[in-house]
């Protein structure tokens, strides 16, 4: 078999081609001295066939090695192929279910998003990175063009809350898919917004007494409704 590359999360395949015989037998080693045979499950198949698949490959077994063995109907001894090794090149490591916001100037919970500036947020290695914002899950894994966002600048939440984002490192081109929540933070008090308190006039003294038009008023019953405005969170 050949050495092979790949990257994480990905699948990969060794080969052999021989001459007709009796069977194959798989084996794994992390040392390239020792080896293993490998069981037939979800990770590995065709353990006992000419092409070994490893499925959802990780940084774990990064340079192992891998050999076939073979057996001959005429020789019960049977014979083993040169190893070949794996590298397993890792995935982007971002920032899943990462939330942008945005502010909302008018209450209505609609403002455009740039979703572009989620990319430094969802990685540390944006700048030798890609990213393709999608409107579903499926779209992202599988670069359907139709569930690409178009104009990722300008993407209005009144479409959806949550998108998906492919980010892909420009250099191995593996892959990590994520999701994008929008937020809105309403920042503006409607003009025309009146708290209205009232309040009898005291009698402080002979000179301030209860009608000269002037008292004491406590405002901070009001900061419950300014904080309802903003969803009771104002950032």
């Amino acid at each position: 078999p050949q050495d092979v590359t790949a990257c994480q999360t990905f699948s990969a395949q060794f080969s052999v081609q021989t001459n007709a015989i009796a069977g194959y037998r798989w084996q794994e080693s992390s040392d390239g001295i020792t080896f293993t045979d490998l069981p037939e499950n979800t990770v590995y198949q065709g353990t006992q066939t000419a092409t070994l698949t490893i499925n959802n490959i990780q940084p774990a077994i990064n340079n192992f090695k891998y050999r076939v063995r073979l057996f001959q109907t005429a020789n019960a001894c049977g014979d083993f192929s040169a190893p070949a090794n794996l590298t397993v090149l890792p995935k982007p490591q971002i920032i899943d279910n990462f939330t942008l916001k945005q502010c909302d100037t008018d209450l209505d919970t609609i403002a455009p998003f740039n979703l572009e500036q989620a990319n430094s947020g969802i990685s540390t290695n944006s700048a030798n990175e890609t990213f393709v914002y999608y409107l579903s899950l499926l779209g992202a894994q599988n670069q359907i063009a139709s569930e690409e966002i178009q104009n990722p600048q300008a993407f209005s939440n009144s479409v959806q809350s949550t998108v998906f984002v492919r980010v892909t490192d420009n250099t191995s081109g593996c892959v990590s898919i994520g999701t994008v929540n929008l937020s809105i933070s309403a920042t503006t008090i409607p003009a025309g917004t009146v708290f209205s308190f009232s309040k009898c006039d005291d009698f402080v003294d002979a000179e301030n007494d209860d009608r000269d038009g002037i008292t004491t008023f406590d405002f901070s019953s009001a900061e419950n409704q300014i904080r309802n405005l903003f969803g009771g969170n104002p950032n």
